[in-house]
């Protein structure tokens, strides 16, 4: 975890610890009250165990959907607190309860992300209320005490977020800055000869993936509150922040498009300070951007700015010393790169300065500002839940279905082990706290549907948890005083709930210390139960990580369904960008601004980020469960790249025009493109039945794709090209755009080539076709460990 004082100051500011502080008061209020004052500890605890199933709802997100969740964790909490409360005078009966609901909720998981955390509350209510035995009379007074803790958080939850106005909108748009400030800065590092492309591409696609999750979670927020009619559109709040969201959006897209063959622009460019220029501009956008989130958490204008006019000018000098060399005629493929570069910085740093301007425009009227359209809520991610979605999964084949069972396996091995243990105390005569909760819970928080979370979360939970034992034992030497000790447990929870998301392994150590805290409230004085917790934790680590091989589900399963999406997706992108829209004014082509292209892009980045996510889950597998990995890698390599060169492509086809006026080479060069694409996406999901020889794969490089298919491009796009209006990277080269748009073809067939090569090699099985990454110029960004 980066602890700088640049990132402490982002987290201080973000909503991270603003929903943690939340979430904190709201679940200890309840036993601060019942036990401080009124020292009903039982009842107490059984309300903040409901409000604790209800907080894990309380994520970042469109407001209804919020209080949907909340509302379903409430009831459905509360059932499973009574029927285990009512179990839990019959062990046997227990027994059977807790696997029902184990499996039960497990495939909640089938409902997506939110469905798997309601899941994971109910049966964390469930573990917290098995700790003792009870009659059904109490069970049923515990069950209503959880249930007004649940509601009772829902309804402070809601006023909470009424009275904080649009904080939670401008802290997720804040973080999604954060996002884009290091994924730029990760970008610099392609212009710094002194780092290897491997690196770079290793750091950068991370970075891109956390990128399109966190821009997903601003959109989600900001454009609920886009500006719909004529009373909202004079809410400046509200526009500024929709425009922030929208110029962030165009930024990451133009820094997509800067994409560039950088092997060939470092040979070309050995000694050139261009490169050194270049590297400085994207260093300095990314920190103005931190810089604007910054602005933006705290409500606050940004009151100094820098720009890159130096960088920009330093540049333009470079590239005029070029000219002077006949650097265009001796590189020209390296000269447009060049021209590029400074074209997309130029764009990057007038939305970096609109930003900026945003951030503190006060006087200006709303009508001048608004660039956002109703019809972007489009974007907004929605949540089925429908009992289809849960029967469908009744099948082994289902990984939500393997891992309910895996889990109903290893809570009811725990709870077993729990019981003998206890058993075995008793007959040694050893003094125990006489609770299995521990070992359920802690298997429930570390077991999760893919092999490699499991895996990392087990030694962070682990961790966590044996530090976390030690600073109870120090805090409970040191004070038994119950106010203490409970305002204790509040700095553990805000703490806890707060690095969850950040440092998994901080998170379990203040999670350790506040739930044995809230254990110690309804069993005082017993230190013991400290040591307890330490062993039933190595207990459920040790069952977990068995567990894990019990109806596995590895990656290989589902990664090449999402290989096939990013390939389909870029498919789609590149048919928008067939369709270019009508130029708004001549020059310098804009960035695309239409509906469809913006979903186009959206896809995009959202099917590679899941790509890109199971790929590296995979690389944490076992070596055996791996498949096809450099094929796999360097596939993730071109999507990035294809995306890159659709990004800059687009501006270009507006020189070209509508279909109607495209010559008939760019038709075809275009259409095979298609097919080639859609062939790959064919056989990432139909693999053959073994293994075929390399002469198998025909020949992808067909004659509609040929450089004498360019050559005809560029000969048949002069008449257009000469319309434009000259630009000042080269004012005596009318031409360029066509130059430009036929070097951004030779990428694409390029790109498209190795993405069906690839394809084939995945389909063909290992060791039937040669390794292409091994030959290739590109790094391949194979992640370490």
């Amino acid at each position: 975890m980066d602890t700088t004082r640049a990132s402490v100051k982002k987290f201080v500011y973000s909503h991270y610890l603003y929903n943690g502080v939340r979430q904190s008061i709201g679940v200890t209020l309840p036993p601060f009250l019942l036990i401080g004052v009124f020292e009903q500890p039982v009842i107490g605890m059984a309300a903040a165990f409901g409000a604790l199933c209800v907080s894990t709802m309380d994520q970042p997100g469109p407001h209804q959907h919020r209080l949907n969740g909340m509302l379903g964790c409430a009831v459905l909490g509360t059932l499973a607190a009574l029927i285990t409360g009512m179990a839990t005078s019959w062990p046997a009966v227990l027994l059977v309860a807790v696997l029902a609901q184990t499996f039960f909720f497990g495939l909640f998981s089938a409902f997506g992300r939110k469905g798997g955390m309601v899941g994971f509350a109910c049966l964390l209510l469930m573990t917290l209320t098995m700790h003792t035995a009870v009659t059904p009379q109490v069970a049923m007074w515990h069950a209503l005490a959880t249930l007004c803790g649940g509601l009772w958080y829902t309804a402070f939850s809601v006023v909470t977020s009424r009275l904080a106005g649009l904080k939670q909108e401008r802290q997720a748009l804040a973080v999604g800055l954060f996002a884009t400030a290091e994924y730029i800065e990760a970008k610099a590092h392609f212009y710094d000869i002194n780092l290897d492309l491997q690196s770079a591409y290793r750091a950068l696609v991370p970075k891109q993936a956390a990128l399109a999750e966190k821009q997903q979670a601003a959109r989600d927020l900001v454009l609920r509150i886009v500006p719909r009619n004529a009373a909202e559109r004079t809410d400046k709040r509200r526009v500024l922040l929709s425009n922030i969201f929208i110029d962030m959006v165009d930024l990451q897209e133009t820094m997509l498009a800067t994409y560039t063959d950088y092997d060939v622009l470092r040979h070309a460019l050995p000694d050139s300070d261009l490169l050194l220029f270049a590297r400085d501009a994207l260093i300095k956008l990314a920190h103005e951007i931190d810089n604007v989130g910054m602005a933006v958490a705290r409500n606050r204008p940004l009151q100094r700015s820098t720009t890159i006019k130096a960088e920009l000018r330093a540049m333009e000098y470079e590239t005029v010393l070029l000219k002077k060399r006949d650097f265009p005629q001796t590189e020209p493929e390296a000269w447009i790169v060049v021209v590029q570069i400074v074209r997309r910085l130029r764009n990057a740093a007038r939305l970096v300065v609109r930003m900026q301007m945003h951030t503190r425009t006060e006087n200006m009227a709303p009508e001048q500002l608004m660039r956002a359209d109703s019809t972007l809520v489009q974007f907004m991610s929605r949540d089925e839940v429908s009992l289809k979605r849960l029967t469908t999964n009744f099948t082994l084949k289902s990984p939500h279905m393997r891992y309910a069972l895996r889990l109903s396996v290893a809570v009811g091995a725990g709870l077993l082990c729990a019981w003998g243990l206890e058993l075995g105390a008793d007959w040694l005569g050893i003094q125990t706290g006489g609770r299995s909760d521990w070992v359920i819970l802690t298997i429930l928080v570390i077991m999760k549907p893919g092999f490699a979370l499991s895996w990392q979360r087990n030694r962070w939970r682990l961790a966590g948890t044996l530090i976390g034992c030690v600073l109870t034992l120090l805090v409970m030497n040191f004070t038994q005083n119950t106010i203490a000790l409970l305002c204790v447990m509040l700095l553990a929870t805000i703490l806890s709930n707060s690095l969850l998301q950040l440092n998994y392994m901080a998170s379990s150590t203040f999670n350790t210390v506040q739930v044995l805290l809230a254990f110690h409230f309804l069993s005082p004085g017993s230190l013991i139960m400290v040591g307890e917790r330490a062993i039933d934790a190595v207990i459920a680590s040790l069952l977990v990580w068995a567990c894990s091989y019990f109806l596995p589900y590895w990656e290989n399963r589902s990664i090449l369904p999402l290989a096939k999406a990013a390939v389909a997706a870029n498919r789609r992108f590149l048919q928008v960008c067939r369709q270019p829209v009508a130029a708004s004014s001549p020059g310098l082509p804009e960035t695309r601004n239409d509906l469809t292209w913006r979903l186009a892009r959206r896809n995009v980045h959202a099917a590679f980020g899941n790509f890109a996510d199971a790929f590296y889950r995979m690389m944490l597998e076992p070596k055996s469960k791996r498949i096809a990995t450099s094929h796999l890698n360097d596939l993730l390599v071109q999507n990035h790249m294809l995306a890159a060169q659709i990004s800059s492509t687009a501006p270009l086809m507006v020189v070209v025009g509508s279909p109607e006026r495209q010559p008939a080479e760019l038709k075809d060069t275009l259409d095979a493109l298609d097919l080639a694409l859609a062939d790959a996406e064919t056989r990432l999901l139909t693999p053959a039945a073994g293994p075929q020889p390399a002469e198998a794969m025909p020949d992808i490089a067909t004659p509609a794709i040929s450089t004498d298919a360019l050559h005809a491009i560029s000969r048949a796009l002069e008449p257009l090209a000469a319309q434009c209006q000259a630009l000042n990277d080269d004012p005596n080269d009318t031409a360029f755009e066509t130059a430009h748009l036929t070097h951004q073809l030779r990428q694409m067939i390029r790109t498209v080539q190795r993405i069906r090569e690839d394809a084939f090699a995945v389909q063909a099985g290992p060791g039937a076709v040669p390794e292409f990454s091994a030959q290739r110029a590109e790094p391949v960004i194979i992640p370490q460990g």
